[in-house]
């Protein structure tokens, strides 16, 4: 009779796979270099903030909308970029002390981003020197 003795070749492949995956996510926090201080008295006299919950988080920027939504807008919005109306597009403004600036953000926090100016197009945007997660009590 034919008998194995061990799993066939693509089920440990797939096992490995599988295992790697749950252990880079578990220890996402613990392997990333934070970074998240910064000085909000370095920044130029002239910043503005804006506040709202991040929408999408895309390779270089975060964008930000008055509500927070749900998983199937969220799936929706990231095929056809549209959140909602009104959203803001913010992107690592040159001067900002944190190459890391958007890295342990997470989809639905409420942060205030200081930025440089507000650019009046459809979806505005800035670029920002600092983003702070704001804390819920």
């Amino acid at each position: 009779m034919f008998k194995l003795d061990k799993p066939p070749p693509y089920k440990r492949l797939l096992l490995a796979c599988l295992l790697t995956l749950l252990f880079s996510i578990n220890f996402k926090d613990i392997l990333s270099e934070k970074e998240t201080s910064s000085d909000l008295q370095k920044l130029p006299e002239n910043y503005i903030t804006i506040e709202g919950y991040i929408v999408s988080k895309r390779t270089d920027t975060i964008w930000i909308a008055d509500e927070s939504i749900s998983i199937g807008e969220r799936i929706f919005g990231f095929f056809t970029s549209n959140y909602g109306s009104e959203i803001t597009i913010v992107s690592k403004n040159n001067d900002a002390e944190n190459d890391k600036l958007f890295n342990d953000l997470k989809i639905n926090q409420k942060v205030t981003v200081y930025g440089d100016y507000l650019i009046e197009s459809n979806p505005s945007r800035i670029s920002a020197y600092h983003v702070e997660v704001i804390k819920r009590d």
